[in-house]
Parts: structure tokens; sequence; C-alpha cells
């Protein structure tokens, strides 16, 4: 069930549903039904085990690697779709009997350039920073994802509490401008 009632929280739900219905996977989690029960919107989903990020805690490097390269078959077919995720991270990433499959696609947008600045600090693509939303910042966020799963935090650290992604972004790109250049 959906808590917020407004036109917007539909229209985005639907939007994620939408999405999602088109990128049917083995590696991506399936939507059952979305509708109204008495003015409240729900949506039904697979049910998974776990998220990514608490399943590759205890299990062995080989393991989780697995699971990183299913998520590469899921987002493979996001793109496939003509669609970027735009939060590829891995609380995303829900597992279910064993295997990876990619979920959230609430801030699911086509490729484009957008003043928007959208994801979860700490993943999110300097290229993306800059505007630019295509498949190329959803990779970063992968290998991003795939580093966080296998040594148990994200590559360039964990970003600092209440950070948001305009803000972190930004501080990644102004302190190494010379790295993010478009020359």
């Amino acid at each position: 069930m959906h808590h917020d009632r407004d036109d917007d929280t539909t229209w985005r739900l639907l939007a994620e549903v939408q999405a999602m219905t088109r990128c049917i996977h083995p590696n991506i989690v399936h939507v059952h039904d979305v509708g109204d029960h008495d003015g409240w919107l729900y949506s039904a989903m697979e049910l998974c085990d776990a998220d990514l990020e608490m399943w590759s805690r205890d299990q062995p490097w080989t393991a989780v690697l697995d699971r990183v390269l299913e998520l590469g078959l899921g987002l493979s077919r996001v793109h496939a779709a003509g669609l970027v995720h735009a939060d590829v991270k891995p609380a995303n990433v829900l597992v279910k009997d064993g295997a990876a499959k990619l979920g959230d696609f609430g801030l699911v947008t086509s490729p484009g350039v957008t003043a928007r600045v959208v994801g979860t600090p700490g993943y999110i693509a300097p290229e993306v920073a800059d505007g630019r939303q295509g498949p190329a910042g959803d990779v970063f966020a992968f290998a991003c994802c795939s580093w966080a799963c296998l040594f148990g935090r994200p590559p360039f650290g964990d970003p600092p509490a209440g950070a948001d992604a305009t803000s972190t972004t930004g501080l990644a790109t102004v302190a190494s401008p010379e790295r993010y250049s478009s020359a």
C-alpha cells in the first residue's frame, strides 16, 4: 500500500511499474499487479529474500560476483528497452532464491540531458552530475555497486550524513575538475 494519495505519487508509481513491465527478465523484480483499493494505491511485486547489500555480507566473494553478474544481465535488459535505471546500488538489487533481481525503478528515465541530478551519493557518475543521463552512468553505478558488495562500502567512501545527490556529486566534480572536463 502506498501512503501518499496525491496525483504526483500515483503518476510516479504508474511510470515505475510501466518501466518494470517493459523490462521483463529473470534478473528484474517482477510486477504482479498495481491498482486502487478503497482509494489506496497498491502494487504487488515479487517477494524477495534480501537486498544485495545485506545478502553479500555473509557470502564468499565468488557468490557475490555471481550475483553482480546477474545484476549486469538485468541492467542490460533495461538498456535494451531504451531506458536508464538511474539508481543502481546494492539496496536496489534484491536476491530471491539465490538470484539477483534489479528493482526500484522509481528514477528510471530515458537517455538524455537533464538539469536534475538523480541517484544515490557514492554511486553517481560524473557525467550524471553534468546532466547527462545514459547507460554509461548506470555502468559506473554498477561498478560502484560491485565494489560495495565485494568490499563492504562504496569505492569512494561513505558520503557525509544527510548528503543529497546534487551536493555530493558537485563536490566530487569541483574537487577534480580536470578529471571531469568535457574537452
